[in-house]
């Protein structure tokens, strides 16, 4: 079985992609777990022709021709974890993508700690939704080939093209966050191309990414939450709370709120 890193190298990460690059050699090095070859795509936009978007799809694509059976998208900025091919060797047969949790490293720092509250996985589309985005998913994550060249990140996108992609493949395949981080993100670095966005450009993107996933899915997340036990009702309610405060997490608790018109009946 083979995986194939992705990297593409933006404008401003030229000297930054070279830790990268040491990184995935170092986790090869390391040993290659469930996996019999990796190989490491170094997409060159550093003269910001593509995109970062368009240059993962087309490293998706020249990977899927070459025999990838996995892909890793790593940014040029952030460092692939020693073991990460030996932590995920246990989730491939049961998934179809395979997150970590958030590590980060600061500037100056060999150190790196733990995002929080990240003290349990995600397992499910409605776990995901609940989460507050800065604390659920990050680009770093072990995906199956077939199905990033099946949902393509949006090259017309300059900020939230990350979570609408993790919102399609969470909706349509087997995916879970695990408890065990699979790289580490260098939080000072950003590419200065012209497609780059700020932090409060990606929020407001995906702000309403959201609320519009939400409204257009309703029905299956009305059947989902319905069909959702109360132990796992009674775990998020502290999420759910916090939401009411927020525009969409109103919207949200609407959609948490609403039952079938028998158990409305019974009440």
């Amino acid at each position: 079985m083979k995986c194939t890193v992705i990297t593409p190298v933006g404008p401003g990460h030229e000297m930054l992609a070279e830790a990268c690059k040491a990184s995935v050699q170092a986790a090869i090095r390391n040993g290659t777990g469930a996996f019999d070859r990796v190989d490491h795509a170094v997409v060159d936009d550093t003269a910001a022709k593509l995109g970062r978007s368009a240059a993962r799809n087309g490293a998706v694509w020249r990977a899927v021709e070459e025999g990838a059976d996995w892909v890793f998208f790593l940014d040029a900025d952030d460092l692939l974890c020693a073991d990460a091919f030996e932590r995920v060797s246990p989730w491939i047969t049961g998934y179809d993508a395979v997150w970590g949790a958030i590590c980060e490293q600061r500037k100056e720092s060999d150190d790196w700690t733990l995002r929080a509250r990240q003290d349990e996985p995600i397992e499910s589309l409605l776990q995901f939704l609940e989460f507050d985005p800065f604390y659920a998913l990050q680009m770093g994550h072990f995906v199956r080939a077939s199905v990033a060249r099946e949902i393509p990140f949006d090259a017309g996108m300059d900020a939230g093209e990350d979570f609408d992609y993790y919102l399609r493949v969470w909706t349509h395949h087997r995916c879970i966050k695990v408890g065990a981080p699979l790289f580490i993100n260098r939080r000072w670095q950003h590419s200065t191309g012209p497609r780059s966005a700020s932090g409060h450009d990606w929020s407001r993107a995906i702000r309403r990414l959201r609320a519009r996933y939400i409204l257009e899915h309703r029905r299956e997340l009305r059947r989902l939450l319905t069909a959702r036990d109360g132990a796992a009702a009674r775990r998020d309610k502290w999420r759910l709370r916090r939401w009411q405060v927020t525009w969409l997490g109103g919207a949200w608790m609407r959609l948490r709120a609403w039952r079938p018109a028998r158990a409305r009946s019974r009440a």
